[in-house]
């Protein structure tokens, strides 16, 4: 290396030379367009389609065969489960059926217009079949003084007891005879019963007329009867109902019933069975009323051999209160009035008779 000087004799700088970098071009490989083989293309499964079944003509043709089939069918299994004696309500019921339980039928509507309005007067006789309501009656016949009918209920249980319900009697001529208070609870099952009311001498040779009516209290026919005046000048009397070994008295004041006076005599008779019963059955009521308003005494003497059951319903005692278990219809509440009892009671066939009572 020369060292040069300058005219001081001091060196002088040389520049640093940088070594010159030449750039050289870097050949990249050429990628060639290969030609297409779709037999190296690999498929990718995404999912799968169900392959439905196209439903068979047959099967449409059974389908409507078999909504043919229980379509037919249907009136003839309601009626097998409507007959107890019939197989099949055996094999549905008889797991469940309690055989003292009145069976219900389903009653076709149409069978209504078999009968006539009972509600219409018309002519009692064998060929009558009347309806009123669900109630069915067929059949009359008079003979030995008492009318008959074959009664049921056209669908469900009905207890006449329940209802204010009255047949009248007119004779031939269409003049009012009498009027019977229908009791009894009935169902589909059909029942004789002699129809007992007020006391009409049925001759077997005449012919008799009849209709069912309901009423009101507004509609009761009125009663005469003597009445007195209290202390606290209020109207009291009373009237006795009487029929076979029974007789009621019903007190009233001012035309509202305060008390009922049950007396019935029971005597023994051949059937040993059916007195005990009926023994054990009074001494039950007897002692839901309590000793206060109830008691039975038995009797053994050349006049009468039984017992006696004496009971007072007293509505006009604060402390009375009519016993739950009890359930008898001539015991009507507190708020019956005196010529609805009268005409119930002559309707059962009770003869009623007016009395003042004395204080």
């Amino acid at each position: 290396m020369n060292n040069q000087v300058d005219q001081n004799g001091q060196p002088v700088q040389q520049p640093i030379q940088q070594p010159v970098v030449q750039a050289q071009a870097v050949q990249q490989p050429v990628m060639q367009a290969q030609p297409y083989d779709n037999r190296t293309v690999q498929a990718i499964e995404i999912g799968r389609l169900r392959n439905e079944k196209i439903g068979k003509p047959g099967l449409v043709l059974w389908i409507f065969a078999l909504f043919a089939i229980v379509f037919v069918s249907l009136p003839i299994i309601r009626q097998q489960l409507n007959d107890p004696n019939s197989f099949l309500y055996k094999i549905v019921y008889k797991s469940n059926i309690n055989p003292d339980d009145p069976i219900t039928p389903i009653v076709d509507p149409d069978e209504g217009d078999k009968f006539s309005n009972a509600a219409n007067i018309q002519v009692l006789s064998k060929d009558t079949a009347m309806k009123y309501e669900n109630l069915i009656l067929k059949n009359f016949t008079h003979e030995d003084k008492n009318l008959y009918a074959v009664m049921f209920s056209q669908n469900g249980i009905l207890d006449l007891d329940e209802k204010d319900w009255y047949m009248e009697i007119y004779s031939k001529n269409k003049t009012l005879l009498g009027h019977i208070k229908l009791t009894g609870s009935f169902d589909y099952q059909e029942k004789q019963v002699e129809l007992v009311g007020t006391k009409i001498n049925y001759n077997p040779d005449s012919t008799y007329y009849g209709k069912i009516t309901t009423m009101t209290d507004a509609e009761y026919p009125e009663v005469e009867y003597n009445t007195t005046i209290n202390d606290e000048g209020q109207s009291v009397g009373s009237f006795v109902c009487t029929k076979d070994n029974t007789s009621l008295t019903y007190s009233f004041r001012n035309n509202s019933l305060i008390s009922i006076k049950d007396i019935e005599k029971v005597e023994l008779g051949e059937d040993q069975t059916s007195y005990t019963h009926l023994l054990s059955e009074y001494r039950k009521k007897v002692d839901a009323f309590g000793e206060t308003y109830a008691r039975l005494d038995e009797t053994s003497d050349e006049n009468f051999k039984g017992f006696v059951v004496d009971i007072t319903v007293n509505y006009d005692d604060p402390n009375f209160k009519m016993p739950e278990v009890i359930k008898d219809y001539n015991y009507f509440d507190e708020t019956s009035v005196a010529k609805k009892v009268s005409y119930d009671m002559t309707g059962k066939g009770f003869e009623c008779k007016w009395h003042i009572i004395s204080f």
